[in-house]
Parts: structure tokens; C-alpha cells; sequence
């Protein structure tokens, strides 16, 4: 009988989750590491704003000892901006002319009179559109992904595109770390 125990309790074992049996769930993690986003500016930036969000949301341990990190935070990070021209012109004129001649013998009088009016309108501006996106994933210790966001923003009344979507994502991951509200 003991034989047939030791294999149901093996097999209640494999059927949990891997994180679970590593004690590496979401609530376990406490030290995090932000790895590179990327080596282009707005790359560094996103990580900059991740790293300074998951300070200010008091959860999570920010480390730059990877070592000591219960997990890596992986990440990327694209920024497009583009720019249109808007060009509009219009114009309205109106003209009249009139002109008369006499000839009388070797000696003529010609009159002419012409009035025009005119008036015009042209306009020049430009738009710049600028979308984000930003994709997180946090890995445990033993190469499982523990949580994953993607989140794309197109910026916000104070901030920038890639502002908004980091913010975004960390909000996310700090509100799923604490748990469900009671």
C-alpha cells in the first residue's frame, strides 16, 4: 500500500504548476531585475521608466545585482512618430473693365477704366502622431514566465507615448502582484 501512495503523491506533485513547486509564483517574488530593453535611446528610457515605476509602487525590490533578483524583468520597447503636412490655399477675384472711344476727325479720345478685386487664403500646418509599444515579461529563477503584459499607447495629456505604456504596464504588473481586492 505504501508504494501505491508514494506514486499518487508523485503524480499530485507533477500535476502542479512548475512555478508552484519552486515556491516561484507571482506573490513569492520580492527582488527584481530589470534586463536591457534595447540599446537604442528610447529603449534605455522605457527601462529607466519601468525601473523608477516599480520603485515608486513600493512592491517590488529594485536590483542591479541580477544574482540576488528573484526575477528578471525582459522587455522591449518601440517608438514611431511620424509627421504630416496639412497645406490648404484659396483664392476668389473678381475683375471688371470697361473702356470707351470717340473718334472725331483726325482727333480721338479713348477712355478706359478697370477695377479687379481680389483676395486669397493659405493655411500650413503640421500633425505629429506618435505610437508606442511596450512588452514586459517577468521570469523566474528557473526560466518560467511568471507574468507578461503588452501594452501600446499613443501618449497622454502630460506625457509622451512610451510614457503612457510603460506607466501602463506597470500598473499592471504592481496591481497583479498584490493580488485580487476583497
Amino acid at each position: 500500500m505504501t508504494w501505491f501512495l508514494a506514486i499518487a503523491l508523485g503524480l499530485s506533485a507533477l500535476a502542479r504548476p512548475q512555478a508552484a513547486q519552486s515556491g516561484q509564483g507571482l506573490a513569492a517574488v520580492k527582488r527584481i531585475y530589470v534586463g536591457d530593453f534595447g540599446h537604442d535611446a528610447e529603449s534605455k528610457q522605457a527601462q529607466a521608466m519601468l525601473i523608477a515605476a516599480l520603485v515608486r509602487g513600493g512592491r517590488f525590490i529594485v536590483t542591479v545585482d541580477k544574482d540576488r533578483a528573484d526575477a528578471v524583468i525582459t522587455g522591449t520597447a518601440i517608438e514611431k512618430t511620424s509627421h504630416e503636412l496639412h497645406a490648404m490655399g484659396e483664392g476668389t477675384s473678381v475683375g471688371t473693365a470697361a473702356g470707351a472711344a470717340a473718334v472725331d476727325g483726325d482727333a480721338g479720345s479713348a477712355v478706359i477704366a478697370a477695377q479687379h478685386l481680389g483676395a486669397s487664403d493659405s493655411s500650413v500646418d503640421t500633425e505629429t502622431d506618435q505610437h508606442a509599444a511596450v512588452s514586459v515579461s517577468l521570469v523566474a529563477r528557473n526560466g518560467d514566465v511568471l507574468w507578461s503584459d503588452t501594452e501600446e499607447s499613443t501618449g497622454g495629456k502630460y506625457e509622451g507615448a512610451t510614457a503612457s505604456a510603460v506607466d501602463a504596464c506597470a500598473k499592471k504588473l504592481l496591481g497583479d502582484a498584490r493580488g485580487p481586492k476583497n
